[in-house]
């Protein structure tokens, strides 16, 4: 199997998986157009560094995949440049944390 990983920024990344492209976790805004990560001593606002490749590379995405809702990982500028016909995998948002927490369980039984 034939995978690539491209990392872009912060957690978003493009997967390359037998010629499908697939995007995790985009966050797209410029330089520090959203608020800081909250509940952290951080108190940059994000994204910290620019993009730093075009836009448009990420028009022929075949999927988006989150890893969870927060604005750090799926962005207002996300939502508004991606093709609305791209299909978005994602889990409901009150199970994002818990999925993993059962997973790490379940493998530390075996």
């Amino acid at each position: 199997m034939l995978i690539s990983v491209q990392h872009i920024r912060h957690a978003t990344s493009i997967l390359t998986i037998h010629g499908k492209r697939i995007l995790v976790d985009p966050m797209l805004s410029d330089v520090g157009k959203l608020s800081p990560v909250p509940l952290t001593r951080n108190y940059r606002r994000n994204p910290l560094t620019p993009l730093p490749v075009p836009l448009h590379i990420f028009e022929d995405v075949d999927a988006i995949l989150l890893t969870h809702r927060h604005f750090d990982h799926w962005d207002k500028k996300a939502i508004s440049v991606l093709n609305k016909n791209t299909p978005v995998f994602c889990q409901p948002r009150d199970q994002a944390f818990r999925a993993i927490c059962w997973v790490l369980e379940s493998n530390t039984s075996q």
